[in-house]
């Protein structure tokens, strides 16, 4: 089953008033993770996969939330390091969304950053696609979800619908993106600086950078283990020169405690196959 048919299942109706505008491509491919090399929960298994996709939607509806980060682990558990949980970070927003036979419904739309501009691992680019792609690459049966309060989701969701959300992309990447320079960036970093540019209601990257430098404590880790981990592609997804001392990079967790102090977080927690919800504890 492909994924553009995937996407028809679970865009159905969901009672949320003036959502935004968005519409299909004629193709809906399943897209690069952060990370290049992501597990596969639902091999073989594309129904439960669109199903888990549908349920998060749901969920998220029911709850009336127009903008949500949420994050896959696309790596099991025991092979990531102390501190990072997850592997891919992007927006879920709330979307009347044309599809390829003109009927309009709406579902949420993921933002993201992605690694692998024209192939080039060092470059990457924005696309919009769907929450089965979200689903699509986990490794792990649970998705990481933040709730910004109300008055967060809008000023987060004023910087997607304007010209700031491309101001804040840095095309040179890195897996190991120290969140607090502008020297390269990673999906969750991106997602990072578009909060920021919110609260800031700006689109200088510089001021972004220099109010992350000052109020975001990021994750400290261990530079072998994405050598083990990546191995002869480590060259290629992790550039460390914008590091000076302890290797420090953004993960969903710093970014719930960064909203918190900011005032702006609601709730952490996974989301699970099943549809169970399980808080998380700020770091």
């Amino acid at each position: 089953m492909t994924t553009r048919v995937l996407c028809a299942l679970f865009l159905a109706c969901l009672a949320l008033p003036a959502a935004a505008q968005w519409s299909t491509p004629a193709s809906v491919a399943s897209s690069s993770s952060q990370n290049g090399g992501e597990g596969k929960l639902w091999t073989g298994k594309p129904d439960d996969a669109a199903a888990f996709a549908k349920a998060l939607e749901k969920h998220l509806a029911a709850n009336r939330v127009r903008v949500a980060i949420v994050a896959r682990a696309g790596r099991k558990a025991e092979d990531l390091p102390k501190g990072i949980a997850y592997t891919h970070t992007g927006f879920f927003v709330y979307s009347d969304i044309t599809l390829a036979d003109g009927r309009v419904v709406p579902g949420y739309v993921v933002y993201n950053l992605y690694q692998g501009l024209d192939g080039d691992k060092a470059r990457s680019y924005l696309e919009q696609d769907f929450p089965i792609n979200m689903v699509a690459d986990m490794a792990e049966p649970y998705l990481g979800v933040i709730i910004p309060t109300p008055d967060m989701q809008n000023k987060i969701l004023g910087v997607i619908s304007s010209p700031r959300y491309a101001a804040m992309h840095v095309e040179r990447y890195s897996l190991l993106a120290n969140p607090l320079n502008a020297k390269f960036q990673n999906c969750t970093e991106f997602v990072l600086d578009v909060i920021i540019a919110g609260i800031l209601g700006i689109d200088n990257y510089d001021a972004v950078k220099a109010y992350a430098a000052t109020h975001f404590t990021p994750q400290t880790v261990r530079l072998g283990f994405f050598k083990s981990l990546l191995g002869p592609a480590f060259v290629k997804g992790v550039a460390v020169s914008d590091h000076n001392g302890p290797f420090r990079t953004a993960t969903l967790g710093t970014i719930a405690q960064f909203l918190q102090e900011q005032g702006g977080l609601q709730s952490f927690y996974d989301f699970h196959v099943g549809g169970s919800v399980t808080p998380r504890p700020l770091s």
